[in-house]
């Protein structure tokens, strides 16, 4: 009987085994292995940029048919958006200097140093709200420059530039397990935002 059971064991090895390999199951290497990310398509989703939205808008003029009224009414938004925010990132340098620590042990600081700390970080909170605001109103002013069209064709790029970033830090939806991909070029997965 064990003979007989290790002999059937045996043979079914050798029919499985193969089956198997044929169907992308056998070799190890293989398995899991994500697809090479595209370094261009990445580097195009990265540009993606809720705090700076319209660049995005015009580097895709073409696939979106921007008209040239529409790309310079945007460009003007962009300029008005640049130097509100810049104004407001100024105002940020003041509060707390480029190269000033960020992060301070709070033990050892007396009430008063704590307290100024935690206005000096309510007020920056505030400062970057306000830009992200400023982004948020460019963008809704840029979609009403441009056709319903248009806007559906946006949001189809903008949604493709997502899932490019999204497939490039937890692996594709393609069946390899949410494996991590690495660019080409050897570097890490890199963030989406």
């Amino acid at each position: 009987m064990r003979i007989l059971f290790g002999v059937t064991a045996g043979v079914a090895l050798v029919v499985l085994v193969p089956a198997l390999r044929a169907q992308g199951g056998g070799d190890k290497g293989a398995v899991n292995k994500p697809p090479p990310v595209d370094s261009e398509k990445l580097a195009e989703a990265k540009a993606l940029d809720l705090e700076n939205p319209i660049p995005f808008i015009l580097s895709h003029a073409g696939k979106l048919k921007l008209t040239a009224d529409q790309s310079t009414r945007m460009a003007s938004l962009q300029g008005e958006l640049t130097r509100e925010n810049q104004d407001l990132s100024d105002r940020i340098d003041s509060i707390q200097p480029p190269g000033t620590a960020t992060h301070v042990g709070f033990a050892t600081l007396t009430p008063a140093q704590r307290d100024s700390i935690l206005q000096a970080r309510k007020a920056i909170a505030n400062t970057r709200g306000q830009m992200h605001d400023n982004s948020m109103k460019a963008r809704e002013a840029a979609l009403a420059l441009m056709t319903p069209d248009q806007q559906k064709a946006l949001t189809a790029i903008e949604q493709d530039m997502r899932s490019t970033l999204e497939d490039a830090v937890y692996g594709s939806r393609n069946g390899d397990g949410g494996v991590p991909q690495r660019s080409r070029g050897g570097g890490g997965a890199g963030s989406p935002y």
